[in-house]
């Protein structure tokens, strides 16, 4: 009997919530009197953020500020030994610079000796002239002056030779075939017409710049063409004779008679490469070159500077 109360009361009560929850929009929570129990959670408080600490460097020393690449360079610089007999301080700033590259101390036709020095690693010109050579024996020459542009239409005067950064003076144990004292030059583009006045030993170079246009010579006789073409490329002027051949053809005549160095030069001086690296020295023998101390089977030849110093040992 009382368990039939007991669910009565309960399908009461179920009815009844019911009703409410439909009828009256009554929430469950009410009905019962009761709240969901939520769990309170615990919020930490917020941190304060604080600002990104800003590292300032400190200013390096002084020290610090050689490079890496410079101390490298500094540790891999080859030390320089000097020759036997000599100091570091008596070398020539120039020592390892210019040097003595090639000797020929048994000479060949006329040149009775001949010797090379050969410039590189400088960033300026060199004076070379009043340099010295000398032997075992003694002195073997002394570097004179020269022409440095050989113009053909002002007087030639000899001044110090300089030589750049690979250029190279050839000196010659032989006379100089003008006989005018100091005739040495560097060449260019034209020199080699200088070999019909005067005879070189050794040969100047036998090629020359062309010095007329084929259109020049269309209008000709195809005689005067035919010669005037076979000296394109040479540095052969025409002899008298040849000239007169054509003394009836004025035309070819004219272009005869500018066959020479001095319209060769005019034509080309102004290029960038009219000029050689070569330079050439004629020294008398045995007195501007005195081959005679040079020791036929050993020898030991030091360059010296104007100042006395030390320039290059060559040993053979």
């Amino acid at each position: 009997m009382i368990n039939n109360l007991f669910n009565f009361f309960i399908w009461f009560f179920i009815l009844f919530a019911i009703y409410l929850i439909v009828f009256s929009g009554t929430k469950l929570e009410e009905i019962f009197r009761f709240e969901i129990s939520k769990k309170p959670v615990l919020q930490t408080p917020a941190k304060i953020s604080q600002p990104p600490k800003v590292s300032v460097s400190e200013p390096p020393e002084k020290k610090s500020e050689v490079k890496i690449s410079e101390v490298k360079k500094e540790e891999t610089k080859p030390q320089i030994i000097p020759p036997k007999g000599f100091s570091l301080e008596q070398l020539s700033p120039y020592y390892q610079k210019v040097k003595i590259t090639n000797l020929n101390r048994r000479g060949y036709g006329q040149i009775k000796a001949s010797l090379t020095l050969s410039v590189s690693g400088v960033t300026s010109s060199v004076k070379v002239t009043d340099w010295y050579i000398n032997t075992n024996r003694g002195r073997l020459l002394v570097i004179p002056k020269g022409i440095a542009d050989y113009h053909p239409y002002f007087p030639l005067k000899p001044a110090p030779i300089f030589l750049n950064n690979g250029d190279y003076l050839n000196l010659y144990a032989a006379y100089n075939p003008t006989n005018w004292p100091d005739f040495n030059f560097r060449l260019n583009k034209c020199i080699g017409f200088l070999s019909n006045q005067f005879n070189f030993y050794p040969s100047l170079p036998s090629y020359c710049p062309k010095l007329y246009d084929r259109d020049e010579l269309i209008t000709l006789s195809g005689r005067c063409q035919s010669f005037l073409l076979s000296l394109v490329g040479s540095c052969r002027m025409p002899s008298p004779n040849e000239i007169n051949q054509f003394s009836l053809e004025s035309g070819c005549r004219r272009i005869l008679d500018r066959i020479n160095y001095g319209t060769c030069y005019e034509k080309y001086h102004r290029d960038s490469d009219f000029f050689s690296k070569e330079w050439r020295a004629w020294l008398k023998p045995g007195e501007g070159f005195n081959y005679f101390n040079l020791d036929p089977q050993h020898d030991r030849l030091l360059l010296f500077d104007e100042n006395n110093l030390l320039v290059d040992e060559y040993i053979y």
